[in-house]
């Protein structure tokens, strides 16, 4: 039983480390993706946002041995939201702006349609 066991990581054993260290780089990955999604930016958004009371409240929850590191992740937190932002605010535009001849076009044939219907009316009476 030892030699089949050890057979078979020997055999495999660059796979089986490259394998380890994939799957530890993707659930890193994934640490660092749920950690962004706990940033609240609906705080962001409101009228009496003070950034000072934020970045002091933030700065109170976050280990006092790794404040550089909190600061750090928080930047990069904010430069991501601020992408994913900007990137939807174009997917948008350019969304509406490809629209607007179809509206446009789909409001003159309703126009169309409505005169003839005012038509149709009048002709019945």
């Amino acid at each position: 039983v030892n030699r089949t066991i050890f057979g078979f990581f020997g055999k495999f054993s660059f796979f089986s480390v490259f394998s380890l260290i994939s799957t530890a780089k993707v659930e890193l990955y994934y640490q660092k993706l749920n950690s962004l999604r706990k940033m609240d930016l609906k705080t962001f958004a409101e009228d009496d946002f003070d950034p000072k009371k934020w970045i002091n409240k933030a700065w109170s929850t976050s280990d006092s041995h790794e404040k550089e590191v909190f600061v750090a992740n928080s930047v990069t937190r904010l430069q991501l939201y601020m992408k994913q932002l900007t990137n939807s605010l174009d997917e948008t535009t350019t969304q509406i702006v490809t629209s607007i001849p179809r509206i446009l076009q789909d409001a003159s044939a309703l126009q169309v349609e409505g005169a003839l219907l005012q038509k149709r009316l009048l002709y019945l009476e």
